[in-house]
């Protein structure tokens, strides 16, 4: 016969104060949540410096591919 989990369960009435305190099972979702912002924040972090920098480089790149229009109005026009 297969032995059942002894995991205890908390009650869906518990206080707050209970419900605070750590279990067998693991941090409780209050410990959790400052990690997950920390984690989420530096996601953001590198997400944002990776978008700046590929965007540096586009605008670099149309810089330098318009660079004769700012030169001369009538090749625009020309190729128009």
């Amino acid at each position: 016969m297969p032995r059942r989990s002894r995991a205890r369960r908390r009650s869906r009435t518990t206080s707050t104060a209970e419900s605070a305190k750590p279990t067998a099972d693991g941090p409780t979702p209050a410990e959790q949540f400052p990690a997950i912002t920390r984690r989420g924040n530096a996601t953001l972090t590198q997400a944002r410096e990776q978008w700046t920098g590929q965007a540096g480089e586009i605008g670099t790149a149309v810089r330098e591919r318009a660079g004769h229009a700012w030169e001369n109005p009538e090749h625009v026009l020309d190729a128009v």
